[in-house]
């Protein structure tokens, strides 16, 4: 049955959101690509680790980066079911409502996954037209890339929650400019707080950010799952 809605929401994806999944990690690089445009020299006489120089700044782009572009990528799958009255259609029939939030967060999952593979691979192509002849890092770049994600977590199931929660989008896309403003200005925020977590990967240790990050993020999604399938459509 899962592998039956999943198909279904795939098919209901509109243009804008694959375009979504590929435009912001895409900015990233592209704004990387443009900071070595115009400071090439200085930015390669910084260290002859020039692929740990240019990591470590796409991932201070990807991090607000990524809760900005997962903010529209929610809100755009929910806010489709919501404008056709599709939930009402979604449960009438035979189906646990928890099968049907588990599907969309399987798609968002797997289509944040996607734009990571892109980051991943834009990143090494960009370090290769730069002339970077050193071995590329892929195991530091991959714990930038998924590190962050995993360390947002708990702000994207938030987003889940407010974007599948509320038919008026406006207040899923608040909360989450806002969550992006929040991660920009990361290291003035305490510690304890997740809007700080997604900049301390590659900083603190790689494990103790993951290990804050993935836990709260599993019980901001239960708990979210036991609200949603209780809800009444609207």
């Amino acid at each position: 049955m899962m592998g039956t809605l999943l198909k279904s929401d795939l098919l209901r994806i509109r243009k804008s959101t694959w375009v979504v999944m590929l435009l912001f990690p895409l900015l990233v690089l592209g704004m990387k690509a443009g900071d070595y445009m115009s400071r090439y020299d200085y930015l390669t006489s910084l260290s002859n680790d020039n692929w740990g120089v240019m990591i470590k700044s796409i991932h201070f782009y990807w991090s607000p980066a990524f809760v900005l572009g997962m903010t529209l990528l929610v809100s755009l799958i929910a806010g489709a079911e919501h404008k056709t009255d599709m939930w009402k259609k979604l449960f009438s029939l035979p189906i646990s409502p928890l099968q049907v939030y588990q599907s969309k967060a399987v798609l968002i999952l797997g289509m944040i996954h996607i734009s990571i593979l892109i980051l991943l691979a834009g990143s090494y192509t960009l370090g290769i037209i730069l002339g970077f002849h050193q071995p590329f890092p892929f195991l530091y770049m991959m714990e930038i890339a998924f590190g962050t994600v995993y360390a947002a977590g708990p702000l994207l199931f938030l987003q889940f929650h407010l974007s599948m929660r509320y038919k008026n989008q406006g207040i899923a896309l608040t909360i989450g400019i806002a969550s992006m403003v929040l991660v920009l200005n990361g290291f003035d925020l305490p510690d304890w707080l997740p809007w700080k977590w997604p900049l301390l990967v590659g900083i603190d240790n790689f494990y103790e950010v993951i290990m804050k990050g993935l836990p709260t993020a599993i019980l901001i999604y239960v708990f979210s799952l036991f609200i949603l399938v209780k809800r009444e459509v609207d």
